[in-house]
């Protein structure tokens, strides 16, 4: 489970140790969790993206060009 979460474990050791008392509040640690699923969200999503782009761009070289006039 750690492991499948690490950016959340890691985002909540750097906001542990940033803390000037070494403790969060619940509501501190729910804004960690969800700021570091975002994050990994919109990593994920742009890698996805970008994935899609280059697969487009290597479909794209099997297509002759026509030409117009």
């Amino acid at each position: 489970m750690i492991r499948g979460n690490l950016n959340v474990v890691l985002a909540l050791v750097d906001a542990l140790v940033a803390s000037p008392r070494g403790k969060l509040t619940g509501e501190q640690v729910d804004a960690v969790i969800e700021s570091a699923m975002d994050r990994e969200h919109h990593l994920t999503f742009d890698v996805g993206c970008c994935l899609d782009w280059w697969l487009v761009e290597q479909n794209a070289d099997a297509f002759p060009v026509l030409e117009r006039g």
